[in-house]
C-alpha cells in the first residue's frame, strides 16, 4: 500500500490510504496513485461506527511507530462547524488516532474525494499469507526504479503460470 501512495502527486488525497470500516468488524484499506491501485481486506476487532475515514499514511505511521501489539483506535471527530463547501485538495476533517500509551489528532480529507477503485475479474486466483508477499516485493523491489518515466521499471511483477507464482 506504501508503494500506492504518492509522494509528490497533484493531488494531496492521494497521499492517503482510505480505511472503511463495517458493522460486522470487517474492514477494506484502500490506496492508489491513479495508475493503479490497491484494495485489502482486514480484520477489525471492533468497529464502534461503521464509516470511512482517510488516513495521512505517514503521520499515522508515525503515531503508531511504538504501538506493535497494542490495540489502535481510530475515530473521526464531529466537526465543530461544517465548511461551507469541502476543498479536495485541503483536510476538513479531523481523526484521532489513539493507542494505549497516547493520542494524536491528525487532519484527514473527505473521502467524498477519494478516487474510486475499478474492480476487475481476474482470470485467476492466487492466495498467499502476507508474509510471503511481502517477502516477495522485499526480495524484489531492488531491482525497480521509482524514479524512471516508464512505469514498468518503477515496480514488481508477479506472474502465476503452471501453479507457481
Amino acid at each position: 500500500m506504501a508503494a500506492l501512495r504518492g509522494r509528490s502527486y497533484p493531488h494531496p488525497i492521494l497521499e492517503t490510504v482510505q480505511l472503511e470500516g463495517a458493522e460486522g468488524g470487517g474492514g477494506w484499506l484502500r490506496a492508489t496513485h491513479l495508475n493503479a491501485g490497491a484494495e485489502l481486506q482486514v480484520p477489525l476487532i471492533r468497529v464502534k461506527r461503521p464509516g470511512t475515514v482517510q488516513l495521512p499514511l505517514l503521520a499515522v505511521t508515525k503515531a503508531l511507530a511504538g504501538a506493535r501489539a497494542a490495540s489502535v483506535d481510530i475515530e473521526e471527530l464531529a466537526p465543530d462547524t461544517l465548511p461551507a463547501r469541502s476543498d479536495a485538495r485541503t483536510p476538513c476533517r479531523k481523526i484521532v488516532v489513539g493507542t494505549p500509551r497516547s493520542s494524536v489528532t491528525l487532519p484527514a480529507f473527505d473521502p467524498e474525494y477519494f478516487p474510486v477503485l475499478t474492480r476487475h475479474e481476474l482470470p485467476q486466483h492466487v492466495e498467499l499469507p502476507a508474509w510471503r508477499l511481502m517477502r516477495l516485493i522485499t526480495r524484489t523491489v531492488f531491482a525497480s526504479d521509482e524514479n524512471a518515466t516508464r512505469y514498468a521499471l518503477g515496480g514488481c511483477a508477479f506472474e502465476f503460470e503452471d501453479n507457481a507464482l
